[in-house]
């Protein structure tokens, strides 16, 4: 199997650190999964952001439109920019708009969604029986024979990338979103008129070194497993006595966060620039990029992954760990951004309180399960998280139609309820999630949840009786 030549973007070098100037803000959105309507709906609802009408170009396959950032605002896409709807390509190329015109403000932080699509170019070349792959982090997937033989249907790579979607990706519907985009950008009046073969192709090109435009692979090129700025710590899943300070190769802990960032980012340039000199499968079985495609799987990197990675257990959320705690007040971090992990129709904050009376916070933001029953599996619902110098605000829609807000300090100083209360364990163990914007408004209503699977149980109380509720 022959080593491809190199086409295209190449990535440019990775801010993995800096601080965060006093009249700034970083405009935060992530897990979209392919929902361009839901991340419009985010980021029109964030201060600093706004979109324009159309792209310079006439296609509407390279950009239908361009996010707009005022001068102080960051963004951050968290991580997980595909497979769940019906705009994958337009997506991740306005991100990638956005990413050329405000170098070092936009930063992609890497999902397990986005990082296994580099297994494609490998997988569905024609020499690779697809029967020879194995899923070595889900005991649980069905087999590429057992998928053939369920279905009935004939070994053909369009069928095994339809396994590959269903069984080992999450994402049974990816196949037929893809057909159905691929439609609307050449103009297709009928998705039906796009051939299996078409969207096949259209898999294999978005990471393809070759190709002239490989969208998906330009995309995780300028990602990162974790971003500082000032504060705020940006991971895609969760800070846990695991992985807190450990690189994919080692169990030494990195004590210095910053030396930690920059290790990631050296290993994954790495294994990227291996990928697009030779993305196939070699003579001996081992293939380039392997490694970063490992770190993001179920306890990948020796299970010392940050990116499948999350704060629950049986769905419901737990307090940082001790060591993890330690970590960051020891690299003056205070908020740790996340998602990955679908937990109702608003975020949930995790409060550690120090024994000087400020907080460690972690704000997990995944809200990409809130209703199951419409297309997008998400209806009305989004929330806008904007993470400022000193406080974060978190504003947005549940799936109630109900407004909610709310600010978290981490400074002692700087709290006041009912707003103080959010990110606090009852003894129920629920949490506070959020504050409903409801009449009378002097008399504030907090939502508590506690999470189950994915199912998210919820309740309202008053300010008092959440107080008096507390562990």
């Amino acid at each position: 199997m022959s080593a491809r030549t190199t086409k295209g973007e190449r990535r440019p070098n990775t801010v993995v650190a800096r601080d965060l100037p006093e009249d700034a803000h970083v405009a935060y959105v992530t897990d979209a999964e392919g929902n361009l309507g839901y991340l419009r709906r985010v980021l029109s609802a964030t201060r600093g952001v706004s979109f324009s009408a159309s792209c310079d170009s006439a296609s509407a396959a390279v950009c239908s439109e361009r996010i707009i950032l005022e001068e102080n605002c960051f963004l951050v896409f968290g991580g997980d920019v595909v497979d769940k709807f019906t705009e994958d390509i337009q997506l991740v190329k306005i991100l990638l708009q956005a990413h050329r015109d405000y170098p070092g403000r936009v930063f992609f932080i890497l999902g397990n969604r986005d990082v296994n699509k580099l297994r494609f170019m490998s997988e569905l070349d024609e020499q690779v029986k697809g029967t020879t792959i194995e899923v070595y982090w889900d005991s649980n997937a069905k087999s590429y024979a057992s998928y053939l033989e369920s279905k009935q249907l004939q070994d053909t790579k369009v069928n095994q990338l339809k396994w590959m979607l269903e069984c080992t990706m999450g994402c049974a519907e990816t196949f037929e979103f893809r057909r159905t985009e691929l439609a609307k950008l050449s103009a297709e009046e009928h998705s039906t008129e796009v051939t299996d073969t078409q969207v096949l192709e259209s898999f294999r090109k978005s990471v393809n070194p070759s190709h002239g435009d490989p969208w998906m692979l330009n995309f995780i090129e300028r990602g990162q497993f974790a971003l500082r700025l000032g504060p705020y710590l940006f991971v895609h899943g969760a800070l846990l006595s695991r992985n807190v300070g450990k690189l994919p190769h080692s169990d030494e802990i990195v004590s210095d966060l910053d030396t930690w960032l920059a290790g990631f980012d050296s290993f994954l340039q790495t294994h990227i620039a291996a990928y697009r000199e030779n993305p196939l499968f070699q003579e001996d079985g081992t293939r380039n990029g392997e490694a970063i495609l490992d770190y993001v799987v179920p306890r990948g990197g020796h299970d010392r992954t940050i990116v499948y990675a999350d704060y629950t257990v049986d769905g419901n959320a737990t307090p940082l760990d001790s060591s993890v705690v330690a970590y960051l007040q020891q690299n003056s971090v205070s908020v740790v951004v996340s998602g990955h992990k679908p937990h109702g129709d608003c975020p949930t904050v995790i409060r550690h309180s120090l024994e000087n009376g400020d907080s460690v916070i972690a704000i997990t933001c995944d809200t990409s399960y809130s209703k199951f029953s419409s297309p997008d599996r998400r209806g009305n619902v989004f929330a806008a998280v904007e993470c400022h110098f000193g406080h974060v605000e978190v504003h947005g829609e549940l799936l109630s139609g109900v407004t909610h807000r709310y600010q978290l300090h981490w400074k002692k100083d700087a709290e006041f309820e009912p707003f103080s209360l959010i990110g606090r364990q009852l003894q129920d163990d629920s949490w506070v999630k959020t504050v409903l914007m409801k009449d009378p408004p002097d008399q504030p209503v907090v939502l508590a949840g506690k999470g189950e699977g994915f199912k998210m149980n919820i309740r309202e109380l008053g300010v008092d009786e959440t107080r008096a509720q507390l562990k």
